[in-house]
Order: structure tokens, then sequence, then C-alpha cells
């Protein structure tokens, strides 16, 4: 494990200095006025909580040009946007950026996101600085396209190259699929009707089983540290209207947080105690990250940035001509819930976040935030206030950012060394604001300290 070191930032011009504060000036202004829209529409869509009001709530979004941003949809504001496509991201500097100075940077956070990250996907100065008619510059079929849409209560954005409206609308089809078998709070899901059915055995479709499967093998694998019985807890907590469970309700619910309880033979769900309840918050987005992702690449698309609420973002390949993406990690320890503390590059690897300041609420002086601990179904007692996760699986990065917040930084560090497998680097933030990371986490995500004067 590392401790923070000086890591270099590149030093801009004054000219790009005054580039980027003049586009920034400018876009944020538009920025901010569209991410009020968005948070006054999906404030509306999460108390009416009916499909028709998500559904009016994207549209609402997508004609206000909202859906090529991803900008504070749990309550943080967008600095800009993450797409330079969009129109609303300043343009980059003309090498792509270094790794101090992205050449977009943006923060959200996804409603049912569990930290935040900020991505980069140039098009205007093009992916790696290429003029036109440079051979390294793209086609005009392979320019970067974007879709945003809402779906799992937070807004998914997909940018690719060379993609279509109809291969985007396919996977807006494919999400909203997922969305009504693995929601525990749609009443008709399968999570649903499996935590209904007071451990009689329970049809779901194949999708469902598969993500199940490879849940319970990671339960195991982390010991217990993510649990999907979490539900019998989670689903007693209310953050969005601050409402804790009493003691006793949550001590109770405690007895039947057990992951052995789940049985899965061939499409049969069937939990042992009849009082145990699913909740596949924690893992459901990275096995839909990686659903998406074999639908880019059966498309023919080798260039892409899956965006699932911000906490979750996975990069297909490279940008073309072969520059990473650059992906800005936000600061926790930060009251600007916009400011970004260090930059990663990344190709072919998802980056997933879990922090304390994402759905929380204070209540008798007391901060509740939404990491249960899978044996007391409280608030997990921690000395992290963030892990971030960067690895080659969607699917196992959204798993291991709870676990390992849950652990705790030393045992996280400890557990990752045992599992060299999944070939993880991480980078821990304590609650006093101490930055760890994993041995190889700097040099191979190439991890560089932010310089606001030079973004």
């Amino acid at each position: 494990m590392k401790r923070q070191k000086g890591a270099s930032a590149v030093t801009p011009t004054e000219d790009q200095r005054a580039q980027a504060h003049q586009a920034r000036t400018h876009e944020t202004r538009a920025c901010e006025a569209w991410a009020n829209e968005a948070r006054a529409c999906e404030a509306w869509a999460h108390e009416v909580r009916t499909r028709e009001a998500r559904t009016a709530c994207q549209e609402h979004i997508s004609r206000r040009g909202f859906c090529r941003m991803a900008a504070g949809m749990a309550g943080a504001v967008a600095a800009w946007a993450l797409v330079q496509a969009s129109g609303c991201a300043p343009t980059g500097p003309s090498d792509g950026g270094s790794a101090g100075e992205p050449a977009a940077s943006g923060v959200a956070d996804g409603g049912l996101g569990r930290g935040a990250a900020s991505a980069s996907a140039g098009k205007d100065a093009g992916p790696t600085g290429s003029a036109a008619g440079d051979p390294a510059a793209p086609s005009a079929q392979d320019e970067a396209q974007s879709r945003a849409f809402f779906a799992f209560d937070t807004l998914v954005q997909i940018t690719a190259y060379g993609a279509d409206e109809a291969l985007f609308d396919h996977i807006a089809s494919d999400c909203a699929r997922y969305e009504q078998l693995f929601s525990a709070h749609l009443d008709d899901s399968d999570i649903s009707r499996i935590n209904a059915a007071g451990g009689s055995p329970t049809e779901v479709d194949p999708d469902t089983a598969d993500l199940l499967v490879r849940a319970l093998e990671l339960c195991e694998l982390t010991g217990g540290a993510f649990d999907v019985t979490i539900g019998a807890a989670s689903l007693l907590w209310d953050f969005e209207n601050a409402t804790r469970p009493d003691d006793a309700a949550l001590d109770e619910a405690a007895r039947h947080i057990d992951y052995h309880a789940v049985s899965v033979d061939g499409t049969t769900v069937t939990l042992s105690d009849p009082q145990a309840r699913l909740d596949l918050g924690g893992v459901a987005k990275g096995w839909i990250a990686e659903a998406i992702e074999r639908t880019l690449r059966d498309a023919g698309v080798t260039s892409a940035l899956v965006n699932l609420g911000t906490s979750s973002i996975f990069a297909l390949g490279t940008k073309p001509g072969g520059a990473p993406w650059v992906l800005g990690i936000r600061d926790p320890r930060a009251d600007d819930l916009s400011t970004i503390m260090g930059t990663v590059r990344i190709a072919g690897r998802a980056l997933v976040s879990s922090g304390l300041y994402d759905k929380h609420f204070v209540q008798d002086g007391v901060d509740y935030h939404h990491i249960l601990d899978p044996k007391t179904g409280y608030p997990v007692q921690t000395d992290l206030s963030d892990v971030t996760v960067v690895l080659p699986s969607s699917f196992a990065g959204d798993v291991l950012s709870t676990a390992l917040f849950v652990m705790g930084a030393d045992e996280a560090r400890a557990w990752l060394e045992d599992n060299p497998g999944l070939e993880a680097q991480a980078m821990f933030i304590r609650q006093d604001g101490e930055l760890l990371f994993t041995e190889g986490f700097v040099e191979e995500c190439e991890y560089a300290e932010y310089d606001p004067a030079g973004a």
C-alpha cells in the first residue's frame, strides 16, 4: 500500500488557462441551468414513483438537451459536462490532455450510485488531438455519439464511436427490461416476487438467475462483506425522506441477512429463510454495464464509455487513435461536490466508487450513510470515506467497491493482496483525509493530482 506521493501535474500555458477559463464560465452557466431543471424533474419522478413519471422525466430532460451530459441527479451540480461531443464541455488541450489535464471533467451522483467519478471523451479536438485529414483522426462514421436516459433511478450516459441511434435505442430498451427484473422497488420485478414468495421457489428470467449466481460467488469470496440479502435491512431505510428504522426492526432484520439462504437451481430461486430479502442495488449496475459492453461489441463498437450514474464507469477499449480515457475522481473531502482531486487513464477497464457523501442524512446529530454493514443492518462503522476500484470487470468492481468499504482500509488492503486474480487496483481515502493506494494504482492507472488551474 502506498501513501500519497507528490504526483506531477503538467503546467498549462497562459493561453490554455485563458481559453479553459472562458469556456468553463460560459458552459458552466448553461449546464447549471439544465442541471437545475433536471433535478427538479427528477425529484418529481421520485415523488410520483411510476413508470410513466420516469419516462416523462427522461423525455423532458432530453428535450432540454441535458441528455448529453451527466450532472447532479442526486444533488451534485456538474462543473461542466462529461462529454465534449455534447457541446457542453470545454475543449481540452490539443494533445488530448495529460494525466493532470483531463480534456473535460464533470461530476455527478447517481440515484443508485455510491461514489462519483467523471469522464472525458474528446471530439472537438479529436480523441488524440488529430487534425482533419490526419491518418489518426476518426472517420465520419467513427465520430463520438452520445445518448443518455433515465434508468435505475439515475442518469445513464453512453458515449460510443461508430454507434447509431438504433443501437442506443436497443440498449435503452434492454436497460428498461433489466430494471424491471432487478429492482427491489418495483412490485412485479423478479426480485420483488422472490422477496414476496415467503420462501417458496420462484421462477425468474435467466438474466436474473445469472446475476444471482455470480453475485453469490462474490458474497462468498468477500466473506459476507457484500451480501445480496442486505435487503432485510436496506429496504427499511429511506434515505430520500431521511427516515431511520427503529432499533428493534433493524435488530430483527439483521438476523435475516445471510446470503447462504439463497439457492439458485437453473432459473428457480428459493430463499430458505422466508424473511430474507434480496436487494441487488450494490451489484446490478455492474452486471448491466457488462451487458451493455457485450451489446456494443456485438455491434462492432470498439471504443466507448459506459457511465451508470458516474459511480460505475466502464471504458471499452481506447479512444480512436489509441489514447486512453481520462477520468476525474471527485474529492469527498471537499465541501464542493464538483471538486476533482485527481485523474486516471484507463482502457478496457472499469472504475467504480463508493463513498459516504452520496446518500445520507443527519438525524439527532447522527450522520447516517447508505452503505450498510451486513452484520448489523446499520451504516457501517469504517475508517474510510471513499473507495475507488479499477479493474477489468464492472461486475466485480461494483461488488468490491462496497465490500472493501465495509472491510475498512487495512483489511481491504490485505484482502486485495490475497486475491490478485481480480487484477484490481484501489485508492482509499480515510476519514482523516489520508490517501492510500494499492501498490500498482499510481503506475497502472497513471494517477495524477488534478490541477484546477490547468483544467
